[in-house]
C-alpha cells in the first residue's frame, strides 16, 4: 500500500507541476504574443541536456555462478529475488550460455510495472553459487525512493537465499 500511494503522490506532484508551466506559458503567450514566447521556449529547452551519466567502465553485465551445475538443464531460468508491488529485481541464470558454455551465467534485471518512484541499483557484483539444483545468492540492492526524479529516501535491501532451479 505504502509503493500504490508514493507512485500516487510522485503522479500528483508530475500533475501540478505540468498544470503550473501550460498556466506559465499561457501567461508568457499573453504577454508577449506567440513568437517571442516560442523564442524563450525554444532556448529553455536547448538549455536542457537530458543527459544520463554513463555506465562505469569495466561494469559486468553478467557473472559466472561458482559450482556444479550438473543438475541444472540447458537453457534460461528466472529467479525473483526481490519482488515489490512495483518493482521487481529477476536474475537471469543460463546454462549453456557462450561465454560460459559448462557452467552458469547469472544476468541481472529490473521488472515493474511503474518504474516512475523507484529505482534499483545494484552494489558490487553479488555472490552466486549452484550445487546440483540448489542455486544460492547473495547481493546487497540500494531501493532509491523517488519523487519527481529525485531520490527523496534511499534503502539497502540485503537478498540473499537459495532456490531449486532444474
Amino acid at each position: 500500500m505504502l509503493y500504490a500511494g508514493w507512485e500516487l503522490l510522485n503522479w500528483v506532484a508530475l500533475y501540478l507541476v505540468a498544470r503550473a508551466v501550460f498556466k506559465a506559458l499561457s501567461l508568457v503567450v499573453s504577454e508577449w504574443g506567440i513568437l517571442k514566447a516560442g523564442a524563450l521556449f525554444i532556448i529553455l529547452l536547448s538549455t536542457c541536456h537530458g543527459r544520463s551519466p554513463a555506465p562505469a567502465a569495466g561494469q559486468a553485465t553478467s557473472v559466472a555462478a561458482t559450482g556444479d551445475a550438473s543438475g541444472v538443464d540447458r537453457g534460461p531460468h528466472l529467479v525473483t529475488i526481490a519482488e515489490e508491488p512495483m518493482g521487481s529485481v529477476v536474475l537471469l541464470v543460463t546454462k549453456g550460455a557462450l561465454i560460459n558454455p559448462t557452467g552458469l551465467q547469472v544476468a541481472r534485471s529490473v521488472s515493474g510495472t511503474f518504474p516512475g518512484g523507484h529505482r534499483w541499483e545494484p552494489v558490487g557484483l553479488g555472490s552466486y553459487h549452484i550445487e546440483k539444483d540448489r542455486f544460492t545468492y547473495g547481493t546487497t540492492e540500494l531501493l532509491h525512493w523517488q519523487l519527481l526524479g529525485t531520490t527523496v529516501y534511499t534503502q539497502v535491501k540485503d537478498l540473499h537465499g537459495t532456490v531449486a532451479i532444474k
